[in-house]
């Protein structure tokens, strides 16, 4: 269990360093007036300026259809610093739950 937990604690790490790269580059789009805020989403992020990545937003709109979709027409300024919230408190939780555990378990439980 703790190795699944400082698992999910590292993929929430490197994803939100992805959000902080998703807004920096929706941050200097936008200030630099090369989009407006609501005109830059998920959509154009991935059509436009991360075209390696758009087997994510194919998937997101494969798995959740119309919902995914409402979710990409988000702009990117508002869902992105969301998804680095609520990830870092997934990650920190899964954290704090795996520093208690002990790093080996025993092979049969106590008392058998």
């Amino acid at each position: 269990m703790r190795t699944f937990l400082m698992t999910v604690f590292w993929i929430t790490n490197v994803g939100s360093v992805l959000q902080l790269l998703a807004i920096a580059l929706a941050s200097w789009l936008v200030l630099s007036s090369v989009h407006t805020f609501f005109e830059f989403d998920g959509h154009l992020l991935s059509q436009e300026y991360l075209p390696a990545f758009s087997w994510v937003r194919l998937m997101i709109l494969a798995i959740w259809g119309e919902l995914g979709d409402w979710m990409l027409a988000v702009p990117v300024l508002v869902i992105a610093p969301l998804q680095l919230v609520f990830g870092s408190l997934i990650g920190f939780w899964a954290y704090n739950a795996a520093r208690g555990m002990p790093v080996h378990e025993p092979a049969h439980p106590a008392g058998l």
